[in-house]
């Protein structure tokens, strides 16, 4: 279950040549974290960040609208009578 997660942190932390050259699990000779986020976030002038902001604008909308359409389906359900009921 924490396998992919922990996977993915160790990994990160790698420089490429580290990466294609130690054990998965392994943690490489220099810690390079900072340097890969710097990498990703000035690749092609920051385009990862317009990425990162349009997935958290999708997920607070999705969110927002899946709570609203919870609350007022709970509402409906609680209040008024309907065959069935």
């Amino acid at each position: 279950c924490l396998f992919p997660f922990v996977y993915l942190l160790i990994n990160a932390t790698k420089t490429q040549a580290d990466f294609t050259s130690t054990f998965g699990l392994g943690f490489g000779r220099t810690f390079a974290l900072w340097d890969n986020i710097v990498t990703v976030f000035t690749y092609q002038e920051g385009i990862f960040g317009r990425w990162l902001v349009n997935t958290l604008l999708y997920v607070v909308v999705g969110a927002g609208g899946a709570t609203l359409l919870a609350i007022m389906g709970g509402y409906a359900l609680a209040k008024f009578r309907f065959p069935g009921r």
